[in-house]
Order: structure tokens, then sequence, then C-alpha cells
């Protein structure tokens, strides 16, 4: 039986989410940029730390998975909307539904904020994760397109 827990991180989970983020950007063969990483979620955790919330593992105190949820103004509407980041659930712990538990509690914290949109951006050759997206009702909407230098 899974005894898994969704709630808000903690300021004593940071290496653990530290751990969860640098096996996310290693997935995706990304640089991990530890020390800007490390101030932008300390200051989440002195803003808005309920927009950090992870999915732990209550039989063994482990994290197993988090979802990060970032709040604003629409610069051309002025709507408050969201940005899911950070989406992770560890490989031995997916197919279990807390990839769903995670995006159900980060769309109960935008109703709760009266959020209008919820933006994420889903890697389309990841099929499992526009399926679990589409599941909450999210449809692609546009192409970001980038550049690097």
């Amino acid at each position: 039986m899974v005894n898994i827990k969704i709630r808000a991180s903690r300021i004593e989970d940071i290496d653990e989410l530290k751990a969860l983020m640098r096996s996310l950007t290693e997935y995706f063969k990304r640089p991990f940029y530890e020390k800007q990483w490390i101030m932008d979620i300390k200051y989440k955790f002195e803003s808005a730390p309920e927009s950090i919330i992870v999915a732990e593992d209550t039989e063994n105190n482990e994290l197993v998975g988090m979802i990060l949820v970032d709040i604003g103004r629409d610069p051309y509407s002025g709507a408050i909307i969201a940005q899911l980041n950070n989406f992770i659930v560890k490989k031995e712990w997916r197919g279990k539904g807390i990839g769903s538990k995670l995006i159900q509690r980060a769309i109960e914290l935008c109703r709760d904020k009266k959020v209008k949109e919820i933006h994420t951006n889903a890697r389309k050759e990841i099929d499992e994760l526009l399926l679990l997206f589409e599941k909450f009702d999210f449809v692609e909407s546009h192409v970001v397109m980038k550049l690097e230098l």
C-alpha cells in the first residue's frame, strides 16, 4: 500500500527539493543552476510557501514528487494567471496517481487564489505527460519557440 501525502513544502525539505530538481534537469539534459535555484526557492518559501507542493512517502519520510505554482498577473489583460513548473514524480513512483494528486492540489490552490487561467509547458515527446494534463482539461493553446544563447 502506498502512503502518499500531498502537502505544502517546508524549508527543511530544501535538500530533497534540490535533488528532485537536479533529476528533472538531468532528464532533459539541461544544466542545473543550483545557486540561482536555491535563491529562487527560498524566496518562494518567504513569499508563497503554499505554492511549493510536494508528494511525500509517509512510510519513509521521503519526497517522491513536486510541482511549483507561480501566480501573477497577465501583462496584457491584468487577469491573475498561474504557471505550473518543475513538475516531477520520481521514476519508481510513476503510475500510482501521484502526478494527478499534485496537479489536483495545484488546481485547488489556483482556484483559492482566484486564478483565471493556468499554463504549463509540457513536452510533446512525453505522451504520458500530455495525457495527464489533458485528463484535467488542459488544451494546447500556442507554440513556444526558443533561442539558446
